[in-house]
């Protein structure tokens, strides 16, 4: 018997009980959202399982057999528990996933690796996604449950937790023999009227490019000679060969790129804040891990 049991299909008992309420096969069919021929087969199987006739046709339709009759409230028992292991499943699984999503914004996905090596150690089976999201977006996922933390800037709404990380900035990057000439009054206007400034298309970067702008702005600087490109690596390709120079995120000079140097801009406009924000509404162990290693094992100490 039991040998017999192993070999059921839930979804032969879910179309029995079909055919059982509704006394042909058409309603069944309509009923569990399938073929009459794939409820027809469901029968077939569930009956040369157990040896038996369960249904005959007659001239009002499809009556139970007194099988059929017998087993009839037992089979109901069955999916009844089975449903409420299913959901209780599902509600342990939503308790504690095994999947963490975060998002970042086009530079901040760095700043997760230790974080997702951490958890790693506990749970090696856990599945790790990564959004590129803007704030905004990050911030109106991390409401609707759509993503489990994300690396962000302020201002975060009331209702989300943030956890300060550390300070953004923007550098100025140009190759090394360029940044050796400046002299210790060169100003930044000076070096852009002197050479082009490359900048990334505004879709690359949206935030980069307004803060780029507001900076500028800030600074009373004009550009009038620059280039748009439109990915990171021709950026700094071009940099490196000692084309232009290009105002860039901190980020941007990990890995770092031996022909290319580095200089910190002034400017209220020059950083920003990075925090790491979650949903504290929302239960999620995977999660409060990953963030117990930014609140208590990671410490960063230099720019983002």
């Amino acid at each position: 018997m039991n040998a017999i049991i192993s070999r059921i299909d839930i979804k032969y008992l879910r179309s029995f009980q079909a055919v059982f309420r509704a006394g042909n096969m058409v309603n069944a069919a309509k009923k569990r959202n399938i073929t009459q021929s794939a409820i027809s087969k469901h029968i077939k199987s569930l009956e040369d399982l157990l040896k038996v006739h369960l249904f005959v046709r007659t001239t009002k339709g499809i009556e139970p057999t007194q099988t059929s009759i017998a087993i009839s409230q037992d089979i109901e028992n069955i999916l009844i528990k089975f449903d409420n292991f299913a959901d209780q499943t599902a509600e342990l699984a939503a308790q504690n996933p095994q999947i963490l999503r975060l998002a970042s914004g086009p530079k901040g996905k760095f700043l997760a690796i230790e974080g997702i090596h951490f958890v790693k150690q506990y749970h090696p089976n856990v599945k790790v996604s990564i959004q590129t999201l803007s704030p905004e977006h990050q911030h109106h996922q991390l409401l609707r449950g759509a993503v489990d933390a994300g690396f962000t800037r302020p201002p975060v709404p009331y209702t989300l937790r943030a956890l300060p990380l550390g300070t953004g900035k923007l550098v100025l990057a140009a190759h090394k023999s360029k940044i050796d000439a400046l002299g210790e009054n060169t100003r930044l206007a000076e070096l852009l009227q002197q050479n082009i400034l490359i900048r990334l298309y505004p879709d690359f970067d949206p935030f980069l490019h307004r803060q780029t702008d507001l900076l500028l702005s800030e600074l009373n600087i004009a550009v009038e000679n620059y280039q748009y490109i439109h990915d990171e690596s021709s950026l700094l390709a071009l940099l490196s060969s000692g084309l232009g120079v290009s105002i860039v995120t901190w980020s941007t000079t990990l890995p770092q790129n031996a022909d290319i140097g580095y200089i910190e801009l002034g400017g209220h406009h020059s950083q920003w804040e990075v925090s790491l924000a979650w949903n504290p509404m929302i239960n999620n162990e995977i999660r409060d891990e990953f963030l117990y290693f930014y609140q208590h094992e990671k410490h960063l100490n230099a720019p983002l």
